[in-house]
């Protein structure tokens, strides 16, 4: 930040904006960048240790941050209705299936209403978790949820 505001006068109120695009240019915060990260929102998937609801936010965090990219604009954020099939894609290939089996439909349902469904998911995911019991001595728990999260990224 210092190098990103030498030189400038910090009585001027626009010294600020001045220094903030100075360091978004010095950190790469262009227009490829944000290409970028669009993309990788496109692709994100839950984390396991994330619920829905925090997975969602997020997803919608980081978009609110897209215009802060050099040359962006609120045009570049992705829509509403990206936002839902994005949070959908990005949940368990298991709770889609039972999703698509209730009869529900991506592009019908609000994100609050995915949002709702997919917590009723996790909540019967950890509901099950919570009745096995492991009995081997030697059980790594951390290794078996690394394993399974590396299964659903598949």
């Amino acid at each position: 930040w210092q190098v990103a505001s030498f030189g400038l006068d910090i009585n001027d109120p626009d010294s600020f904006e001045e220094a903030l695009d100075n360091w978004k240019r010095r950190k790469n915060l262009n227009y490829d960048a944000m290409r970028d990260q669009l993309e990788y929102m496109r692709r994100a998937r839950k984390p396991r240790e994330y619920t829905p609801e925090e997975f969602i936010q997020r997803l919608q965090h980081v978009n609110l941050m897209i215009p802060q990219f050099i040359d962006a604009t609120d045009d570049n954020m992705l829509s509403d209705e990206e936002i839902k099939e994005i949070a959908y894609r990005g949940m368990p290939s298991e709770w889609r299936k039972n999703f698509a089996n209730s009869g529900k439909k991506v592009y019908s349902e609000s994100l609050e209403a995915i949002e709702s469904y997919m917590s009723t998911q996790s909540d019967q995911d950890n509901e099950a978790d919570a009745h096995f019991v492991d009995t081997t001595e030697d059980s790594d728990s951390t290794f078996m949820s690394e394993d399974l999260f590396q299964c659903e990224k598949k």
